[in-house]
């Protein structure tokens, strides 16, 4: 006597992408066990824009109960996010070379995390200065994310 219990998600998605009935469902329960989940709402894909979504949940006594969520499919403008850029300090002539990827990570938020690429083509590890080394990360869609970390050449210890 009871329809069956149906909590939908929010789902978000690329102009490029596409989804299933199943990403948009967070619970789908009924006390019989069988819960047939029916999409009442045919899905834009390509159509950016936010897009109301049905879905139905019928148990198998035919009793139903019908939820609304949100389709939001834009384009990714967010670029990634580089972490663990503290500076470094060395002496000059050392013969030590840093480890420039050391604590050094990109993460994006569609694409989780990604390389990250760095330039320390600036760096004279043997005249003492203040250089900074590049790091570059992209997205899958080309959002470029670019940091500097500074690298502190200190004169030589007599």
């Amino acid at each position: 006597t009871t329809p069956p219990e149906l909590v939908l998600k929010q789902v978000s998605i690329l102009p490029t992408q596409q989804c299933t009935l199943e990403d948009f469902i967070e619970k789908a329960y009924d006390i019989s066990g069988d819960v047939n989940l029916e999409l009442l709402t045919e899905l834009p894909f390509g159509q950016e824009g936010n897009h109301t979504i049905s879905i139905k949940a019928t148990d198998k006594n035919g009793l139903s109960f019908t939820a609304e969520t949100t389709l939001r499919i834009h384009e990714d403008i967010i670029p990634p996010k580089i972490f663990g850029m503290t500076d470094i300090t060395v002496v000059a002539n050392s013969g030590k070379t840093p480890n420039y990827r050391k604590n050094v990570t990109a993460r994006d938020a569609k694409d989780g995390y990604i390389d990250v690429f760095y330039d320390d083509s600036e760096v004279d590890l043997n005249t003492p200065g203040v250089y900074y080394v590049y790091y570059t990360a992209y997205d899958k869609t080309g959002n470029v994310a670019v940091r500097q970390r500074q690298v502190t050449v200190l004169a030589e210890e007599n």
